[in-house]
Protein backbone atom coordinates (compact mmCIF):
# COMPACT_ATOMS: atom_id res chain seq x y z
CA UNK A 1 0.00 0.00 0.00
CA UNK A 2 1.52 3.33 -1.04
CA UNK A 3 0.93 6.63 1.44
CA UNK A 4 -1.54 8.03 -0.90
CA UNK A 5 -3.81 5.25 -0.44
CA UNK A 6 -4.04 5.75 3.47
CA UNK A 7 -4.16 9.02 3.98
CA UNK A 8 -7.56 8.71 1.36
CA UNK A 9 -8.86 12.21 -0.69
CA UNK A 10 -10.55 13.97 1.64
CA UNK A 11 -8.76 17.65 1.08
CA UNK A 12 -11.32 19.58 3.48
CA UNK A 13 -8.70 19.64 6.44
CA UNK A 14 -6.02 17.96 7.99
CA UNK A 15 -6.50 14.27 9.26
CA UNK A 16 -6.86 14.35 12.56
CA UNK A 17 -5.30 10.11 12.61
CA UNK A 18 -2.59 10.97 10.69
CA UNK A 19 1.10 11.49 13.17
CA UNK A 20 3.61 13.50 12.48
CA UNK A 21 6.55 11.40 11.23
CA UNK A 22 8.68 11.82 14.45
CA UNK A 23 5.79 9.81 16.22
CA UNK A 24 5.61 7.07 13.50
CA UNK A 25 7.84 4.00 13.79
CA UNK A 26 9.92 2.71 10.83
CA UNK A 27 9.56 -1.10 10.66
CA UNK A 28 9.52 -3.82 8.88
CA UNK A 29 6.36 -5.96 8.70
CA UNK A 30 8.61 -9.01 10.72
CA UNK A 31 9.62 -7.16 13.10
CA UNK A 32 8.15 -7.37 16.71
CA UNK A 33 8.31 -4.48 19.41
CA UNK A 34 8.34 -5.76 22.36
CA UNK A 35 7.07 -3.13 25.32
CA UNK A 36 7.36 -4.54 29.21
CA UNK A 37 4.66 -3.56 31.40
CA UNK A 38 4.30 -6.80 33.23
CA UNK A 39 5.49 -5.57 36.66
CA UNK A 40 7.16 -9.28 37.02
CA UNK A 41 8.78 -8.99 34.00
CA UNK A 42 10.31 -5.30 34.29
CA UNK A 43 11.78 -6.88 37.64
CA UNK A 44 12.93 -9.88 36.65
CA UNK A 45 15.36 -8.01 34.46
CA UNK A 46 19.01 -7.40 35.59
CA UNK A 47 18.90 -3.51 35.81
CA UNK A 48 15.82 -3.57 37.84
CA UNK A 49 16.36 -2.92 41.62
CA UNK A 50 15.67 -5.79 43.57
CA UNK A 51 12.22 -5.42 45.19
CA UNK A 52 12.32 -4.81 49.10
CA UNK A 53 16.09 -3.74 48.36
CA UNK A 54 15.79 0.20 49.33
CA UNK A 55 19.05 1.67 51.33
CA UNK A 56 17.51 3.75 53.79
CA UNK A 57 20.92 5.11 55.07
CA UNK A 58 22.79 8.83 53.64
CA UNK A 59 25.84 6.16 53.70
CA UNK A 60 24.87 2.94 52.44
CA UNK A 61 25.91 2.08 49.25
CA UNK A 62 27.49 5.24 48.60
CA UNK A 63 30.86 4.80 48.86
CA UNK A 64 31.65 8.65 47.85
CA UNK A 65 29.83 10.16 50.57
CA UNK A 66 31.65 7.68 53.01
CA UNK A 67 35.00 8.47 51.82
CA UNK A 68 34.42 12.50 52.05
CA UNK A 69 32.97 12.16 55.94
CA UNK A 70 36.45 10.29 56.82
CA UNK A 71 38.28 12.99 54.87
CA UNK A 72 36.14 15.69 56.58
CA UNK A 73 36.62 13.29 60.03
CA UNK A 74 40.32 13.35 59.49
CA UNK A 75 40.55 17.15 58.87
CA UNK A 76 39.37 18.35 61.74
CA UNK A 77 41.51 16.29 63.94
CA UNK A 78 44.26 16.86 62.48
CA UNK A 79 43.45 20.49 63.15
CA UNK A 80 42.50 19.93 66.64
CA UNK A 81 45.83 18.51 67.23
CA UNK A 82 47.45 21.50 65.60
CA UNK A 83 45.90 24.02 67.57
CA UNK A 84 45.64 21.51 70.83
CA UNK A 85 49.06 20.76 70.90
CA UNK A 86 51.60 22.30 68.35
CA UNK A 87 50.35 25.82 68.21
CA UNK A 88 50.43 27.46 71.93
CA UNK A 89 50.41 31.01 72.51
CA UNK A 90 53.72 32.67 73.27
CA UNK A 91 52.34 34.15 75.90
CA UNK A 92 50.94 31.47 77.84
CA UNK A 93 53.44 28.37 79.71
CA UNK A 94 53.33 25.89 82.02
CA UNK A 95 56.56 25.15 83.85
CA UNK A 96 57.73 23.85 87.05
CA UNK A 97 54.19 23.46 88.45
CA UNK A 98 53.29 27.13 87.48
CA UNK A 99 50.79 28.81 85.14
CA UNK A 100 52.33 31.56 83.83
CA UNK A 101 50.50 34.46 81.54
CA UNK A 102 51.92 37.62 80.24
CA UNK A 103 49.83 40.42 79.38
CA UNK A 104 49.99 43.85 78.26
CA UNK A 105 48.25 47.16 76.64
CA UNK A 106 49.61 50.47 75.17
CA UNK A 107 48.04 53.19 77.37
CA UNK A 108 49.42 57.09 76.36
CA UNK A 109 53.40 56.70 76.07
CA UNK A 110 53.60 53.53 77.80
CA UNK A 111 53.05 49.41 77.57
CA UNK A 112 51.41 48.82 81.21
CA UNK A 113 52.64 44.91 81.58
CA UNK A 114 51.40 42.56 83.96
CA UNK A 115 52.68 39.05 84.57
CA UNK A 116 50.15 36.65 86.28
CA UNK A 117 51.97 33.53 88.15
CA UNK A 118 49.69 30.79 89.09
CA UNK A 119 50.84 27.59 91.20
CA UNK A 120 49.00 24.56 89.25
CA UNK A 121 50.34 21.55 91.56
CA UNK A 122 52.46 21.19 94.72
CA UNK A 123 56.04 21.54 94.42
CA UNK A 124 57.25 18.27 95.72
CA UNK A 125 60.52 19.77 97.01
CA UNK A 126 58.54 22.10 99.67
CA UNK A 127 61.15 24.14 99.22
CA UNK A 128 60.51 28.15 98.69
CA UNK A 129 61.10 29.23 95.16
CA UNK A 130 62.09 32.88 94.41
CA UNK A 131 60.49 34.29 90.92
CA UNK A 132 62.26 36.57 88.98
CA UNK A 133 61.22 38.34 85.72
CA UNK A 134 63.00 40.69 83.12
CA UNK A 135 60.65 42.32 80.99
CA UNK A 136 62.07 44.17 78.00
CA UNK A 137 60.12 45.39 74.57
CA UNK A 138 61.98 44.49 71.06
CA UNK A 139 61.43 48.25 69.64
CA UNK A 140 64.40 49.05 72.93
CA UNK A 141 65.98 45.71 74.09
CA UNK A 142 68.43 47.82 76.15
CA UNK A 143 65.75 49.35 78.06
CA UNK A 144 64.95 46.00 81.10
CA UNK A 145 63.34 46.11 83.87
CA UNK A 146 63.63 43.69 86.66
CA UNK A 147 60.68 42.27 89.28
CA UNK A 148 61.58 39.98 92.03
CA UNK A 149 58.97 38.66 94.60
CA UNK A 150 58.82 34.55 96.23
CA UNK A 151 56.51 32.37 94.21
CA UNK A 152 52.87 31.82 95.45
CA UNK A 153 52.85 28.86 98.29
CA UNK A 154 49.88 26.84 98.00
CA UNK A 155 47.92 25.22 95.49
CA UNK A 156 45.71 27.22 93.04
CA UNK A 157 47.44 30.74 94.31
CA UNK A 158 48.45 33.68 92.13
CA UNK A 159 50.47 36.11 92.67
CA UNK A 160 50.86 39.47 89.78
CA UNK A 161 54.16 41.21 88.74
CA UNK A 162 53.80 44.70 87.13
CA UNK A 163 55.86 47.22 85.12
CA UNK A 164 55.54 49.41 83.09
CA UNK A 165 57.51 49.84 79.64
CA UNK A 166 58.13 52.83 77.62
CA UNK A 167 56.74 52.95 74.54
CA UNK A 168 57.49 54.13 70.84
CA UNK A 169 53.70 54.37 69.93
CA UNK A 170 54.05 51.48 66.89
CA UNK A 171 53.88 47.79 66.62
CA UNK A 172 55.88 46.55 69.62
CA UNK A 173 55.81 42.98 70.90
CA UNK A 174 57.05 42.62 75.08
CA UNK A 175 59.33 39.82 76.14
CA UNK A 176 59.48 38.36 79.36
CA UNK A 177 62.04 36.37 80.70
CA UNK A 178 61.18 34.46 83.84
CA UNK A 179 63.24 32.66 86.13
CA UNK A 180 61.44 29.80 88.47
CA UNK A 181 64.22 28.24 90.64
CA UNK A 182 66.64 27.70 87.77
CA UNK A 183 64.18 26.87 85.08
CA UNK A 184 64.11 29.54 82.32
CA UNK A 185 60.90 30.67 80.77
CA UNK A 186 60.80 33.15 77.99
CA UNK A 187 57.51 34.84 77.14
CA UNK A 188 56.31 37.16 74.18
CA UNK A 189 52.84 39.08 73.73
CA UNK A 190 52.84 41.81 70.84
CA UNK A 191 51.58 44.86 71.53
CA UNK A 192 49.37 47.08 68.42
CA UNK A 193 48.86 50.31 67.81
CA UNK A 194 45.25 51.19 67.98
Amino acid sequence: MNRKSKEGSNDSGPDKSKKHDSFTVKKSAEEKIVFHYNRDERLSMPTAPAEGKRSRGIFKGNKTLIILFINVIVIFLVLFLFFRFINKPSYKNVKAGYRLELDAFPYADAILVSLYIKRVKENKTNGKYRISALFYTSGEPEKKKIISEDAPAGKDREIILRTKLHWLARDDSVNAEVDIGGVMVVLKRSVKKK
